[in-house]
């Protein structure tokens, strides 16, 4: 079975796998009802990120995807430099995939115009940790949230610059009485301040300061669940989701 693709935007579908690359080296795509997305986490699951891309967003044509389809990258760096080969000029992409019990599984991505074909074989279904989508809808729940604020980009930037001050390895978010403050060990970044926030009780949650280099640099939307000792992070500009555990206590 193929299912035929024409790319025509692979900067879109370039930076979309990027958002994944830092956590792990392999990706498993999935298909289905005509979107992309992904879900992966960190060896330890820490981290678990998902991210989503309708198929218009990326492709100009392609067949109706009428079975979920996984697709296992085993090299995401790989794959991606295999589409900086093509450039911003349409090409074809056709995976080749086979039923396996009761998954459709990608075996082959091909990817051709009329100069160049590179193949890429796929992974194996039983080499990726599958999240199903009842798991993320439970693990994403912000109904439970303690507090939750907006940190838009110019404050992202800040605080990354921040992190380079220390060598502690760890960040808190707190909120206080009508505050919401980022701090390390040496500094405290001011976030929000809204009456509306007393309404809410005092707060925090600390993380281990490089897992919050997974964040994509977009205005989020963040979540304080003391309860589930995590942050979630929900940008306000891509379908993505971002979900943080808490740091140990021992230092």
């Amino acid at each position: 079975m193929k299912l035929n693709l024409k790319l025509s935007k692979s900067s879109t579908l370039i930076n979309f796998l990027k958002r994944f690359e830092a956590i792990d080296n392999s990706l498993l795509l999935e298909i289905k009802d005509n979107v992309l997305c992904a879900k992966s986490h960190t060896p330890e699951r820490s981290v678990v990120k998902y991210s989503a891309l309708e198929l218009n967003e990326i492709f100009s044509e392609y067949s109706d995807v009428k079975d979920e389809l996984k697709i296992g990258i085993m090299n995401i760096k790989k794959f991606i430099d295999s589409l900086k080969f093509f450039g911003e000029s349409d090409f074809e992409m056709i995976i080749d995939y086979e039923k396996v019990n009761t998954d459709f599984v990608g075996t082959l991505i091909s990817m051709r115009n009329s100069s160049l074909n590179i193949e890429q074989q796929c992974g194996a279904l039983k080499l990726f940790t599958y999240i199903s989508d009842d798991i993320l809808s439970r693990i994403t729940d912000t109904s439970k949230s303690s507090v939750d604020f907006m940190m838009v980009k110019e404050q992202q930037v800040k605080l990354s610059s921040l992190f380079k001050i220390e060598d502690y390895d760890r960040v808190t978010f707190l909120k206080d009485k009508n505050k919401i403050f980022v701090k390390g060990k040496s500094y405290e970044l001011l976030i929000l301040e809204d009456s509306d926030l007393k309404k809410a009780d005092d707060c925090k949650l600390t993380v281990y300061k490089n897992h919050y280099s997974f964040i994509d640099g977009e205005n989020t939307k963040v979540y304080i669940n003391v309860e589930g000792s995590k942050l979630i992070f929900i940008s306000n500009e891509s379908d993505t989701k971002t979900i943080i555990g808490e740091a140990s206590s021992y230092e």
